[in-house]
């Protein structure tokens, strides 16, 4: 197999965000299901090999429904899935990031946990009661799914979770680490 010249190196990463040579997977910016659609074909095809797969996670969140597409998807892979937060992990990109075996976080990286909204979408702005009442058990239902996977995956208890997801709770990386949400910040060397 001939070696990729860096420029068609970074084509790929820029193009589609991957970097086949390092095993490496980049998900900036907005969790939509086109980055999903994406990604997630993008993370069976890296788990078909042998090897630890690295993701390099920037974003200020989504849709849930892509998200937790993308955070089940890396929680079933066979290979070791090491995420590295940068910037900010907020919202939804803060349950992707619980999705790793190994966590780490940049030294000025911040992470966001809330409870997911709710858009009403209808011409004349009004919407039956019954309708309202799904949407909140819906909403009841997708937070405890945010809360439970990630006080699963961090031992936090579920009421804290619960708790600190009422209001946006942001965490300096330290912090993060300190409270389990992330293993340890990224040294030089480690990617």
């Amino acid at each position: 197999m001939v070696a990729k010249k860096a420029s068609d190196r970074l084509s790929d990463i820029l193009e589609n965000g991957i970097d086949w040579k390092t095993r490496t997977l980049y998900i900036i910016g907005a969790i939509d299901d086109e980055k999903s659609f994406r990604l997630i074909p993008l993370i069976r095809l890296l788990d078909e090999g042998k090897g630890p797969i690295k993701i390099f996670l920037s974003s200020n969140g989504g849709d849930e429904a892509a998200g937790f597409a993308i955070f089940d998807t890396l929680r079933l892979c066979r290979n070791q899935v090491k995420i590295y937060g940068y910037g900010g992990i907020y919202s939804i990109a803060a349950l992707i990031f619980q999705a790793g075996n190994q966590r780490y976080l940049a030294p000025s990286a911040q992470l966001m946990m809330h409870n997911g909204t709710v858009g009403v979408d209808s011409s004349d702005g009004s919407m039956d009661s019954t309708k309202v009442e799904q949407l909140g058990r819906e909403a009841t239902q997708n937070n405890a799914r945010y809360h439970g996977a990630i006080s699963k995956r961090c031992s936090i208890p579920l009421t804290e979770i619960a708790s600190w997801c009422k209001d946006e709770r942001y965490f300096l990386a330290e912090d993060a680490v300190l409270l389990g949400l992330a293993d340890r910040l990224i040294k030089h060397g480690d990617v």
